[in-house]
């Protein structure tokens, strides 16, 4: 029998922004030949253009129209919002793209935390730590850049979050018990 998912809805460019990532059966984002090449080489970073399995659940969700959209603008404060409106998109689709990624994946993990939590399971603590990575890399290429200032602190705010998640994995799960000392 099949679980009846309550009705989710989310604003429609958050949606959209997500929702045309072209993910194959391994999780491998598939990028235009075009845009395959890197124009930012960073010392630091190297970005992985994979979503985790809780991300292509997601995918498979919005495209089958589990989880809704709604005409509501997203906040000019989003990063969401910041990136939309960035020029990333035809600057430097490469990086635009990693940055759909990003979204996808944090957008995933909290739909797992507050609507799904038995997407728990896919929930791997090396898959938060890829996303992070991908955060770097981004704040990498736009640190330089005061256009990007707004958007760099937000990924910053991210990959604090993200470290978060990465080290509560094991305690979502329900692998550690919590005897109630510190």
């Amino acid at each position: 029998m099949a679980i009846k998912r309550a009705n989710i809805y989310q604003s429609a460019d958050l949606m959209r922004f997500i929702r045309y990532i072209n993910v194959d059966t391994a999780g491998e984002v598939v990028t235009n030949v075009i845009d395959d090449e890197l124009n930012f080489i960073s010392r630091f970073y190297t970005p992985q253009f994979r979503v985790n399995k809780v991300s292509s659940t997601i995918l498979t969700l919005i495209n089958n129209n589990e989880i809704g959209e709604i005409n509501k603008q997203l906040s000019k404060d989003s990063l969401t919002y910041k990136l939309l409106n960035s020029g990333l998109k035809l600057s430097a689709p490469y990086v635009y793209q990693l940055a759909q990624t990003v979204v996808l994946e944090c957008f995933a993990l909290i739909y797992a935390v507050e609507e799904d939590q038995n997407m728990f399971k896919y929930i791997d603590e090396e898959d938060v730590k890829v996303t992070r990575e991908n955060v770097k890399y981004i704040i990498d290429y736009m640190g330089e850049n005061k256009d990007y200032t707004d958007i760099v602190m937000d990924l910053h705010n991210v990959d604090v979050a993200l470290g978060y998640i990465q080290k509560q994995v094991p305690v979502i799960q329900g692998g550690l018990e919590v005897d109630g000392t510190i």
